[in-house]
């Protein structure tokens, strides 16, 4: 970590403490338990503070993110809505940032953690783990304009 970019003193200076109050450094991992994959953010107070806080750095959305997928393209659209509203699951997605840790139980199925674009109760998926799909598009572009052809 530069000087540049030291832990913040306190959450409330944090750039993946949202206005929420969810801390949103890291991606949320995949799980075992079915019925439970929406992912939920911790909550933190403006006085916490950890040693992964950032002061330049700013998550990011989960549609923006290399990492977020739709199987087949598509939204997810389950029987069980988890009390979710339509408009969510239309821009909900699976977060593949973390792969599956080892268990101690035998012949377990990995169920991805899902998270929306959408904007419910002020809150949106993203996290500070994800890469950018558009920075490095734009990234991209500003490297083929300096190759001469």
């Amino acid at each position: 970590m530069s000087d540049k970019d030291h832990p913040p003193d306190s959450c409330a200076g944090c750039g993946y403490h949202l206005p929420t109050k969810e801390c949103r450094a890291h991606s949320p991992h995949p799980g075992h338990d079915e019925e439970f994959v929406v992912a939920l953010w911790n909550f933190t107070k403006d006085t916490d503070r950890c040693s992964a806080g950032t002061t330049t750095k700013q998550w990011g959305p989960c549609d923006d993110c290399t990492k977020w997928a739709q199987p087949g393209g598509k939204p997810l659209n389950p029987v069980y809505k988890q009390g979710l509203p339509d408009e969510w699951w239309e821009q909900s997605g699976l977060c593949t940032a973390n792969a599956p840790g080892a268990t101690s139980n035998e012949g377990l199925w990995t169920f991805w953690k899902v998270t929306s674009a959408y904007s419910h109760k002020g809150s949106i998926g993203g996290c500070g783990d994800g890469d950018s799909v558009s920075a490095a598009l734009d990234a991209a572009t500003k490297r083929q304009k300096r190759v001469p052809a």
